[in-house]
């Protein structure tokens, strides 16, 4: 589908975007390594494609959008129904927590600083016990796990740690 190309002495791909265009991209690498070039370029045809079929599958009319958290976690709580016992605080910890905040934001572009910033804010208004922030981390790292395994994301943002997300306990 896409190409590996040299402008100079650096590799460059050309690729088809979700939504239909062409984008074009200087790697890393130099004439020679047009190997390692295709993996890079594999990669992301492979994202692509995953982005693609998700949205076809979930969203037919809005063919060539890219995946939001929001879109993603109504399939993912949608597969997760049978799975889980505890389904309906999961979908209540999303929607109160972590939707308003990041819901909009497409998939790929949540960063672990996204997340740091909205559980600070959740421990600084002190509206939550710290073992029901540390619930609602849970639900988010599981379903970023998932959309790791669907091919939709490279790696999950979810690497905080207690000193982000402060203390397990009950008060």
């Amino acid at each position: 589908m896409g190409s590996v190309y040299p402008r100079g002495t650096k590799l460059w791909i050309k690729f088809k975007t979700p939504d239909g265009g062409w984008a074009c991209r200087a790697t890393s690498y130099r004439v020679g390594e047009e190997a390692k070039a295709r993996k890079v370029l594999a990669e992301i045809e492979r994202r692509t494609t995953a982005e693609t079929e998700f949205v076809e599958a979930e969203n037919p009319m809005e063919v060539g959008s890219r995946p939001t958290v929001r879109m993603y976690s109504r399939r993912w709580l949608r597969d997760r129904a049978a799975a889980v016992a505890d389904l309906r605080n999961d979908e209540a910890r999303l929607r109160d927590h972590l939707l308003p905040v990041i819901g909009d934001r497409l998939l790929t572009d949540v960063r672990p600083r996204h997340l740091g910033a909205l559980f600070a804010d959740l421990r600084a208004k002190k509206l939550l016990a710290p073992r029901t922030i540390r619930n609602v981390y849970s639900v988010a790292k599981a379903m970023f796990r998932d959309a790791v395994l669907a091919d939709l994301l490279d790696a999950s943002p979810c690497i905080l740690t207690a000193r982000q997300l402060g203390p397990v306990e009950d008060l």
